[in-house]
């Protein structure tokens, strides 16, 4: 039978534990079904799961597939590590025009910059684009990858109307294709969510709960050490 004091004990655990879940349920649920991710000539099965992987945490989940090479893939399955759910809804296509049917604006993945006659911009305000487009009820957005080895021929990015680069180290800038769509996902998250840090009006409060909490752990520390004793007592 469980004591009073293990029992009080267990409960200020708790309650801390409630507080805590509190604040992470503030956090809200997006989703950008508006935005599709579309995977052009891809000859790695591995990197289109890897790619599922990164959009699911990112909460991204339209994934669009031109002409993939081995795929489905065991090896894809296994990459995506539970975002299997972005595989199995993944749409497979023939042709690019396929893939963007129905897509208001069209952005271009590159890892240079390209002839003057396409539109560019890095990936932040490419995502800036995609907020005001899709702001629109009918309106949504394809965000175009090429080939690990050669990216976008000219004439695939012919159908985008933004060519987006990724910002990096101009003596090695190598990305993986999934690691760029990484990078995309994520950047188009934080600029599409209103999710931040809370502020606090005292600049202590972050060192005052922490006290707080050190106190309460503290007592629960004491209040179970006199329980264990109090047990060995009655042994």
């Amino acid at each position: 039978m469980m004591s009073p004091a293990l029992r009080a004990a267990l409960t200020a655990i708790l309650s801390v534990g409630c507080i805590i879940n509190r604040q992470m349920e503030k956090e809200m649920n997006y989703t950008f079904d508006k935005v599709r991710v579309v995977m052009v000539n891809t000859t790695e099965p591995g990197n289109i799961g890897a790619a599922a992987r990164a959009m699911k945490n990112m909460s991204l989940s339209q994934l669009y597939l031109v002409n993939p090479k081995g795929y489905p893939s065991a090896v894809a399955t296994a990459r995506a590590s539970g975002a299997d759910d972005i595989l199995s809804q993944a749409v497979v296509c023939e042709t690019l025009e396929e893939a963007l049917a129905g897509s208001h604006l069209v952005i271009g993945a590159s890892a240079r910059q390209r002839n003057i006659k396409w539109k560019q911009m890095d990936v932040v305000d490419a995502c800036a684009e995609i907020q005001k487009t899709t702001a629109v009820d009918t309106q949504e957005v394809a965000v175009v990858f090429g080939t690990e080895n050669f990216g976008l021929t000219n004439e695939e990015l012919d159908l985008c109307q933004i060519l987006m680069t990724i910002p990096g180290n101009p003596n090695y800038f190598s990305l993986n294709i999934a690691a760029a769509i990484q990078v995309f996902a994520y950047q188009n998250y934080v600029y599409n969510t209103t999710t931040q840090f809370e502020k606090s009006t005292n600049e202590s409060a972050g060192l005052t709960n922490w006290r707080v909490f050190m106190s309460i752990w503290r007592k629960c520390s004491s209040i179970l050490i006199i329980s264990k004793k109090s047990a060995l007592k009655s042994c």
